[in-house]
């Protein structure tokens, strides 16, 4: 298959910014397609089914920094290797040649190696309590494209997030999950639905581009994955 093949026009006024309540679900069953709500959906299950859900949660690690000219900078932090050094996403064209940048809370930082992900080193360790104060979530770019804007609003940190997330390491959010409740799965288990979790955290690859023509020969990003024995 081509990229090329896959080419059509998406208008932007139907691309969710939030979790809309009155989802559309396509369900396919054999060879027949149709559209069904989320309410209909959960009518689908039967007693002694099983529905493995991700308990992946979302770090907080899109910081916005400047480079040495000034202009705003986008890193999304996405692997720490020890001795100051992570790996990034970041738009290194910015820096115009420059190899260092400023983030907040004094930091520096020097671009060390480009590529995707390109790599980082820090002037001092970046922990979990200064993602707390200066990360955000990292929204993706086809959100923050619709809306016109880079950063996040205070909503965000409410609902880009499942009811269940427990573990952090994810670099997005599994997005189809953020339509359904922990409501939901009650409600299944009173049916006699197997409901269990297992933990993916979504990698690099959601936000990297396809950049050959023949899908063949595009390098997917391998993701983490725990599936405890209970379920398999």
């Amino acid at each position: 298959m081509k990229l090329s093949d896959l080419e059509f026009e998406y208008p932007e006024s139907l691309v969710a910014v939030e979790p809309s309540p009155t989802s559309r679900i396509l369900c396919v069953a054999g060879t027949q397609a149709q559209e069904i709500s989320r309410e209909e959906l959960l009518k689908q299950f039967r007693p002694g089914d099983l529905l493995l859900v991700n308990n992946t949660k979302v770090e907080a690690r899109r910081v916005f920094g400047k480079s040495l000219q000034g202009e705003e900078l986008e890193v999304l932090f996405v692997q720490d290797e020890g001795d100051q050094v992570w790996q990034v996403l970041m738009p290194a064209r910015r820096l115009k040649g420059k190899t260092g940048f400023e983030l907040p809370g004094g930091v520096t930082a020097e671009l060390i190696s480009s590529g995707r992900p390109q790599r980082v080193r820090v002037s001092q360790n970046l922990t979990a309590s200064y993602f707390e104060k200066f990360g955000e979530v990292p929204l993706p770019p086809y959100i923050q494209k619709a809306r016109s804007e880079r950063h996040q609003r205070h909503q965000d940190l409410s609902w880009y997030q499942t009811e269940w997330a427990q573990v952090s390491g994810s670099s997005a959010a599994p997005t189809a999950s953020l339509h359904f409740s922990l409501e939901d799965f009650k409600k299944l288990r009173t049916l006699s639905v197997q409901v269990e979790e297992l933990t993916l955290h979504v990698g690099l690859g959601t936000y990297l581009p396809v950049e050959v023509d023949d899908l063949n020969d595009h390098k997917m990003h391998s993701e983490w994955v725990a599936i405890p024995k209970s379920v398999t």
